[in-house]
């Protein structure tokens, strides 16, 4: 099941850079994760959020590059711990190259969520 934009807080997110870390490749290409508690609160924190358990992405992060992907749901992300784990396969465009384009914030685009099919 995939929810409409307006079923949940689908959209354009503005975001600290320091809610992202890359994270090495483990037999998840293409796939990075996000923390439990931090993807119900992008998207809500209502029952369809709680629901969800991956999200299609878009990141734009000058410091770090411009990603793609899906992020997975992830219990054992600890609070301490940036909450979005980006691995290489994800980046598409390298950092910027401007060091004065070195911004703190970066900008995330979801495009789709959804929730396994044992759950609709």
């Amino acid at each position: 099941y995939k929810f409409k934009n307006k079923e949940l807080g689908l959209g354009i997110k503005f975001l600290e850079r320091n809610f992202f870390c890359e994270i090495k490749e483990h037999g998840n290409e293409g796939c990075g994760f996000i923390s439990e508690r931090f993807l119900e609160g992008l998207l809500g924190g209502n029952m369809d959020a709680e629901r969800t358990i991956a999200i299609q992405v878009r990141i734009f992060i000058p410091g770090m590059g411009i990603f793609k992907g899906m992020l997975m749901r992830k219990r054992s992300i600890s609070d301490s711990d940036a909450p979005i784990q980006l691995p290489p396969s994800m980046r598409k465009v390298g950092p910027s190259l401007h060091q004065d384009r070195l911004e703190s914030e970066a900008v995330l685009l979801i495009t789709q969520a959804g929730v396994h099919q044992n759950q609709t």
